[in-house]
């Protein structure tokens, strides 16, 4: 994953979000070109946090979404926007996902940063694509997500916010 990230511009120019076959009008631009330089390490950080929470959503394991979670905390999409103040708001949420992904036969999801920038020494903000692959290994759609993490007093990234881009299909 970390060389994609080396890319200037990704963008309409192509007409492809990437990872998908959907058109796209938003740019995603390189992490490395950003005013403050995002280092490989971090990039590799959020790459594995990504990772594990694409695997908590697949597993619809509420125990490991919490811990990936920093009450209070606020998820925003074009048609809502919703407050997460507990755990057990973040495990029925990841539970909903779960159904919705079910419903669609999207047995994986997969993370692939589309941007990074390190705002503070403790606040991050990365945009993620995720793809949605089926139990024969297709992708059948994917979504887009922007994150702020923040670290949390033991070091560890956690998600303050989520903006949904919205949902694609193949």
């Amino acid at each position: 994953m970390l060389g994609k990230e080396v890319a200037t511009v990704i963008s309409a120019q192509a007409g492809t979000q990437p990872g998908t076959n959907s058109p796209s009008s938003r740019l995603y631009i390189n992490p490395l070109e950003n005013a403050m330089e995002t280092s490989h390490a971090l990039v590799k950080e959020v790459q594995i946090f990504l990772d594990q929470f694409a695997l908590a959503v697949s597993e619809n394991d509420g125990k490991a979404a919490t811990q990936l979670w920093e009450s209070p905390a606020i998820v925003l999409g074009d048609t809502m926007a919703m407050q997460v103040q507990s755990d057990a708001a973040v495990r029925k949420m990841f539970g909903s996902a779960k159904k919705m992904m079910d419903e669609m036969g999207v047995a994986e999801t997969r993370a692939e940063i589309l941007g990074l920038e390190s705002l503070t020494p403790k606040v991050v903000m990365v945009t993620a694509h995720f793809d949605w692959i089926n139990g024969a290994g297709e992708q059948v759609g994917g979504e887009s997500t922007t994150f702020t993490l923040r670290r949390d007093n033991s070091g560890s990234l956690r998600v303050k916010s989520s903006v949904m881009h919205g949902q694609e299909t193949n």
